[in-house]
Parts: structure tokens; sequence; C-alpha cells
């Protein structure tokens, strides 16, 4: 597959940056030219914000985060890093869609790992959809829960539904992590316990927060949300809350579901990409 029709590259002068031997910009490939192995990373990014009219319509190639990524420790991983750039915002929803299945699909075929940075948290259906996976185990870090059955069309609040009425594949196990009582409506937890899924809120996750560890470890997607941040730890959310995650509390997580063997596709979404902070923690995390 010709990734550069619906892809553009990392910028030249960041990929001609100098990196000394132990940091992750050392041992970054920009292009695909050989086989994947399963223990591969593919980095993809997106600027799709579809249903979100503040930043619709604005193009990132989200440098910023991807220099600070660069300079980061590859410490001791040894399998292959990849930064494939960017997808090209189609002129509808839809091209861009279809272009992000086309791309994880055929990435998925050789077991890799996808982390995709950036776009609107409707994606994940179709991140579910390109996975073909049977039976799969999904998870969130989110304030509320997607589960709005009001519109037929795709968004991002009604993705978990399409996901558990698709019929192609099955959901097996779906939990959410971090969500706050304000923002979710009795119904959709009522839901969640028809279907015997899980909802690990905030307050209970700071009390005991190694709870979230077999969560995380068991998951075959997982979507973070950065509205799930307290808005004086990341500015660059698109919805700004008073409570939420800290920097240490996402980074902790994180490194839950890096451990996981499970894990083959890492998405984070509903950001806007503009300073400093901002970028440096989606870096680490």
């Amino acid at each position: 597959m010709d990734f550069a029709e619906f892809l553009v590259p990392v910028n030249m002068d960041l990929r001609c940056k100098e990196f000394s031997q132990f940091q992750i910009g050392h041992k970054i490939q920009f292009e695909l030219n050989e086989k994947l192995d399963e223990n591969s990373i593919v980095i993809i990014a997106t600027n799709e914000m579809h249903h979100n009219n503040a930043h619709a319509t604005e193009d990132w190639r989200l440098d910023g985060i991807r220099e600070h990524l660069y300079h980061l420790s590859a410490s001791n991983w040894s399998h292959k890093i990849y930064d494939l750039g960017t997808i090209n915002r189609g002129s509808i929803f839809e091209d861009s869609c279809f272009a992000l299945h086309q791309i994880v699909r055929e990435i998925t075929k050789s077991c890799a790992n996808i982390i995709l940075l950036g776009g609107t948290q409707a994606l994940n259906f179709i991140l579910y959809q390109a996975l073909q996976k049977d039976l799969m185990k999904v998870g969130t870090i989110d304030i509320k829960l997607d589960l709005d059955a009001s519109q037929e069309e795709l968004n991002d609040q009604n993705h978990i539904t399409k996901m558990i009425l698709d019929e192609n594949y099955r959901l097996l196990e779906y939990v959410n992590i971090g969500s706050q009582i304000p923002y979710v409506a009795k119904e959709e937890l009522d839901i969640l316990e028809q279907l015997n899924f899980e909802d690990l809120r905030l307050g209970k996750l700071l009390k005991e927060f190694a709870k979230a560890e077999p969560l995380l470890r068991e998951l075959n997607l997982l979507s973070v949300d950065m509205n799930s941040m307290q808005y004086a730890s990341f500015p660059d959310c698109t919805i700004a809350t008073s409570n939420g995650l800290n920097e240490r509390e996402i980074c902790g997580l994180m490194n839950y579901a890096g451990l996981s063997q499970s894990l083959k596709l890492l998405h984070i979404s509903n950001f806007i990409n503009s300073s400093i902070q901002g970028n440096n923690l989606l870096a680490e995390m």
C-alpha cells in the first residue's frame, strides 16, 4: 500500500535534526520500506476534528509533540519505531475515515502496534472496525460515557454505542476510567450495568490507583480523551474542566497500558496543539 496517498510526511527540518544515540529521534524511521514485525510501533497523526466547531477546520502537523518526543530517551527499547506522518483531512468527514481505516487495516495485517495522535473521539469507531477483531476489549479514559443513541450519524458522543451495535464484530468488554458524575447520566450507567461493562470513576481511581492496572492490561484498543485532564494540568484540551487527572496520573495510566501484551492501538484525542507544556506532556505519555 502506498501510504503517501493518505499521509503528509513529517516535516523535513524535524527529520534532519541531529539526535544522540540514546534519544528516540535517533532510532525513529519515517518511511516504511520493509515488512513490519509485531513488536514495531507505528505513529500516525490526524487533525480531523469533525463536530468540534471551534477547531474543525484547523490544520496541525503536530510537530511540537513530535519534537518533544524525539528528544526523549529511547531507554532499552530495541524494536523499531516509525512515524509515518499526518493523515490529510478530507473534504468531508467520511474521506478522513476512509483514509484512517485503510492505513490502520494495512498496518494491523502485520500485528504492529499503532499510536494515533489527535483528532476527535468519533474516530475510535473507525479504529474498532479497522482492527477487524471479534470479541474485542475496548477501553476509554474519559470524563463521560459516549453512549448517546439519539443521532444515527457517527460522532464523538455515540462512538461506543456504535461499537455495541456493530453487526460485524462483537464488543466483548468495555471499560471507562476517570468519569465524573456531573458529566454522566444515570441512564448511561444503567446501560453499562446491564451489559456487564465497567466504569471506574475518578474518585475511586484516585483512592485506589492500582485498580486501573488490570483493566488497562487486558485491552486491545484504548482511547484517551484529553478532556479527562484538569485544565490546570493540561490547558490544551478542547473542553476546560476544573477537576480531572493531573500529569502524573495520566502518565501512570499510560505506563499500565504500555505494559499490556494485548494492546494494539492507542488513540490520544481531543487536544489543540499550541503550548509547550501540553506538547511535552503528550510526548511523555
